[in-house]
């Protein structure tokens, strides 16, 4: 995004990288909002995000990649992400 501010860049990558999990960054935030134990855990690993903008990408069943957005607000970012336009989909199997 122009203007954007240089650690954004960042946000973007571990937005993605949150999402190969399988889910989007927005899904793992719920989850860590909702477990005792999880959010302790999570801080200390690298490129996890638990802010709304990333999601995984599946051909089908396959996950094929992940994309994350950043710059904006998260409702933003997530509708920005959207990848079903060249015929992919963020959630599995479809």
């Amino acid at each position: 995004m122009d203007g954007a501010l240089a650690p954004i860049l960042d946000f973007t990558i571990d937005k993605a990288y949150t999402s190969t999990m399988g889910n989007t960054s927005h899904a793992f935030a719920e989850r860590m909002n909702s477990s005792v134990g999880l959010p302790m855990g999570a801080a200390n690993r690298p490129r996890l995000c638990a802010w709304d903008g990333g999601v995984p990408i599946y051909e089908g069943s396959a996950l094929i990649g992940a994309l994350g957005v950043s710059g904006a607000t998260g409702q933003e970012d997530i509708q920005t992400a959207a990848v079903a336009e060249v015929g992919l989909s963020t959630i599995f199997g479809q």
